[in-house]
């Protein structure tokens, strides 16, 4: 059958979960994304009030370059901070997990019976989200540094906020997973995915 909802049930009883686990991972995403504009903006912002003190605040922020998506917007924050080594590629790697949670996470059959298919591409899916918890955590710490300067970070939540976000995502089909963490199709030696999802 060529239509993804037809007039057949949908088969496999763990599809909805498996929906579910998908769509947390898309907010993660999501929330990933919004964090680099963030950033970026008020990266850009300081740059337009240092470079006129006299400006006004309205000024400044309707003169602040518009958001980008996201690679442009990544290269962008790599130009403005001094960001290296392994953040580099913390963020690299973060970005091409957010292109295949968007563009391919999905892509599995709701109609097949068999749960093989399906865990399979779970797995994918779980190292991808892997790799987008490292990139969102480092994010989330510029931005709590730029609204809370004067706190100190969360660092019970900074050490364990990876395996928070593996847990939450994966809950609904935490008993499909295999819980080893070793490599895979789309995966490097080092663990970090690298699928073929398209550069945005």
């Amino acid at each position: 059958m060529a239509w993804t909802l037809h007039y057949q049930p949908i088969r496999n009883p763990r599809a909805d979960d498996a929906l579910l686990a998908l769509g947390r991972a898309l907010y993660i995403s999501n929330a990933f994304e919004d964090k680099c504009r963030y950033v970026l903006r008020m990266i850009n912002l300081i740059e337009k009030i240092n470079g006129d003190p006299v400006l006004k605040l309205e000024e400044a922020i309707a003169q602040a370059p518009k958001d980008k998506m996201l690679d442009p917007t990544l290269q962008r924050l790599g130009q403005l901070l001094p960001v290296a080594g392994e953040q580099a590629e913390v963020l690299a790697a973060a970005r091409r997990a957010r292109n295949y949670i968007a563009h391919e996470g999905g892509l599995f059959s709701i109609h097949s019976e068999s749960n093989a298919h399906l865990c399979e591409r779970l797995e994918q899916l779980r190292r991808a989200v892997r790799d987008l918890a490292a990139g969102d955590n480092l994010m989330s710490g510029w931005t709590f540094e730029i609204n809370n300067p004067q706190e100190l970070a969360p660092q019970m939540l900074i050490a364990a906020y990876d395996g928070v976000v593996d847990r939450w995502v994966f809950e609904p089909v935490w008993n499909l997973l295999s819980h080893a963490a070793g490599d895979g199709d789309g995966v490097s030696g080092d663990g970090r995915w690298h699928g073929g999802a398209t550069n945005e």
